[in-house]
């Protein structure tokens, strides 16, 4: 009961309101048990259509799950919609490419082209591939009943995330444990890019370029393809598939020349090279084009080849012989067109040499900003509205603040970019409109450096962190046994973090004011932490050549507490509408930052902050049970409305024992 469904109707089981703050505590404290106490890494989220993927951003920025998967049964673009809305913090199960494998492998009609969000470049990490599930194996038209062992054979080679359906591995096990062998020992990921891909008379080939080296899969029984086949070693085959590995690391897809194709549909790549006469792109009308990038115009179809002479010519159509260009000829270089679908493709390279997307979205570490593409008729001029539950970012007066103008895109779209004057900026929702002249987007969940596209989270940009920035970490002094926090612009595996010595927590719950804190084996880029070293020095200096990763600060929130990292130093000062709170070092307490001259948060560290007008302060937290800052029983019964119990369950007085072990909000609490 409660607010209307922010998604879907569904009759079949529980109807969670996510707009109350209850039961998203309640979820919280839920997910925060099944990994902490269960030792879960992850989740499958359940039909995920009945609700907003903002709420499935919340849970995941809160819980901090290794992994985390949702059921959204669709086609592969409002799975795909679904993932951005959820700020890119979720995978989800592929159901674009079940759909095309249930009608091409079922069918053996070996045309695959579709390849869901697998084959999206943007989204194959976000994909999880299958090829059946419990529920498609038991309804008629959903479930595959030909060429099982072909189809994930198929699944295996591309990118994404595969996920064998338990019938299919216990029938196919040893052929399954082959190929999955050969997928890790040539470096296929989520992350794997499709390098060709290819109808031939009676069959289809994908090859995707792995950090090592390539995977082949034949599906069907095509011909004429023994040239292609040269450099590869046999895996596995069978009935309408085959599975290679390359003997060599192929020379990287990202050599060479790439056509880019602007087009309404995805459109058909013809290409051949005069000498020698060569046909690269397969027979006459060509492979359709499936990988997609986000340059100036917003989505381009690409295809890469490397031409023995250096020199290639083709020719875009919709797939017949009276939709198609002329011969696009002698091309040596990368090249933009748009292609109206019929006869007529553009040549837009000397428009897009210094407007690529990738140019254009870019801002620098520790800004807090939004990028907005829309209709130039629409969207003539732009401003922004951005707000969290008591601030307003935007001036405060509607329609809020002035968007930059950042480039008017091939395919008349204009593209903006807003950026928050308060570098301390917080906001959880913006909107924008065309200068409150008629127009304007929903209320869109928030997330630095979002790329949105009318009503969609489009993607995510990764913020520039310099060489200067990341030289402070490895560089920072840390003391035995004192409390610091961080936030780091890498990913550091559990066997890495063995290396550091001391504790690492992450901020798991909250109630009352106290906040709780439980052990961590990896951390995650980007969110904050608290270290408590074992040892005093530069404890962080195996850092110094580590890879970043692009990205910004993420924040945690649990209740009215929210744990927030920072890139670059910055002033905080509490007022009327937030405050702050930073971390004593010594024990771990938290000290209020005033209203007048603020405090100073350095690079890489953390902070947190809640509403002012919440009536909730922070009193002391709690690591893996064990209190912080606390003498006594009493004086914990004195800070809370929450009653304290012996471990056998007995409520405990304000005149109880000092010390020991006692039950304090449903968890082990540790007095010393």
């Amino acid at each position: 009961t409660g607010a209307d469904d922010t998604g879907d109707n569904f009759d079949g089981f529980r109807d969670l309101d996510h707009t109350s703050t209850n039961v998203q505590n309640n979820i919280d404290v839920y997910l925060d048990f099944l990994l902490n106490e269960m030792g879960y890494a992850g989740f499958r989220y359940d039909m995920v259509k009945g609700f907003a993927p903002m709420y499935i951003k919340q849970y995941n920025e809160a819980a901090q799950p290794m992994f985390s998967v949702g059921e959204h049964f669709s086609n592969a673009g409002e799975v795909g919609a679904w993932i951005r809305g959820t700020g890119l913090t979720s995978a989800a199960f592929d159901f674009g490419l079940k759909w095309t494998i249930n009608s091409c492998f079922g069918g053996n009609n070996w045309n695959i082209s579709e390849k869901g969000n697998a084959a999206d470049i943007n989204l194959s990490r976000y994909a999880v591939t299958f090829v059946e599930n419990h529920d498609t194996d038991k309804t008629d038209g959903q479930k595959l009943n030909n060429n099982v062992l072909a189809a994930n054979a198929f699944i295996l080679a591309l990118p994404g995330t595969p996920c064998i359906f338990w019938k299919h591995w216990t029938a196919y096990k040893e052929e399954l444990k082959k190929m999955i062998k050969a997928r890790k020992e040539a470096g296929i990921t989520n992350t794997s890019r499709i390098v060709y891909q290819a109808k031939h008379n009676g069959g289809y080939v994908t090859i995707v370029e792995g950090d090592n080296r390539n995977i082949l899969v034949i599906s069907g029984y095509p011909k004429g393809i023994n040239d292609i086949l040269k450099d590869y070693d046999c895996v596995l085959s069978g009935t309408n598939y085959a599975f290679y590995i390359s003997q060599n690391k192929p020379t990287s897809s990202t050599e060479g020349i790439t056509i880019y194709v602007h087009s309404n549909n995805a459109p058909h790549l013809y290409v051949w090279e005069d000498d020698p006469h060569t046909k690269l792109n397969g027979e006459w009308p060509g492979a359709k084009m499936s990988d997609v990038c986000f340059l100036g115009s917003g989505k381009y179809y690409y295809k890469n080849f490397t031409p023995s002479s250096g020199r290639l010519n083709f020719i875009v159509n919709n797939g017949n012989d009276s939709e198609k260009t002329q011969d696009i000829k002698d091309i040596t270089g990368n090249v933009f067109y748009n292609y109206d679908g019929k006869n007529t493709a553009t040549n837009v390279t000397s428009q897009m040499e210094d407007k690529e997307l990738r140019s254009l979205l870019t801002y620098s570490n520790g800004e807090v900003c939004a990028f907005f593409e829309a209709s130039g008729t629409d969207y003539p001029n732009v401003k922004a509205w951005a707000w969290n539950g008591s601030v307003n970012y935007t001036g405060g007066e509607w329609p809020g603040q002035q968007c930059t103008w950042l480039a008017d895109l091939p395919n008349g779209n204009k593209l903006w970019k807003w950026t928050a004057s308060d570098s301390n900026a917080t906001p959880e929702y913006i909107i924008f409109n065309n200068d409150n002249n008629g127009k304007q987007t929903k209320n869109l969940a928030f997330v630095n450096g979002g790329h949105y596209q009318g009503d969609c989270l489009f993607s995510i940009v990764d913020g520039v962190v310099s060489d200067t920035e990341t030289k402070q970490i490895s560089s920072r002094e840390f003391t035995n046994g004192q409390f610091s926090t961080l936030c780091l612009p890498y990913n550091i595996s559990e066997e890495e973090l063995k290396q550091y010595g001391g504790s690492f927590y992450k901020y798991s719950s909250e109630t009352d004011g106290v906040l709780y804190f439980s052990k961590v084996s990896s951390l995650m880029a980007w969110y904050p932490y608290v270290y408590i070293p074992s040892t005093t020095g530069q404890n962080l200096a195996a850092l110094a050549s580590a890879q970043t990763t692009g990205g910004a600060p993420k924040k945690v929130k649990h209740g009215n507490f929210t744990f927030i990292g920072t890139s670059t130093a910055r002033t905080l000062v509490s007022n009327n509408d937030v405050t702050y709170y930073g971390y004593k070092i010594t024990d771990g307490t938290f000290v209020k930052v005033g209203t007048d001259k603020g405090a100073k948060i350095g690079a890489w560290k953390c902070y947190f902050s809640t509403p002012a007008k919440s009536g909730t302060s922070a009193k002391y937290s709690v690591f893996d049970g064990v209190a912080t800052g606390i003498a006594t029983v009493k004086e914990i019964m004195d800070r809370s409305s929450s009653d304290v119990y012996t471990i056998d369950g007995k409520k405990v007085e304000k005149n109880g024992v000092r010390k020991g072990l006692y039950i304090y909000n449903g968890k082990k609490l540790i007095v010393r």
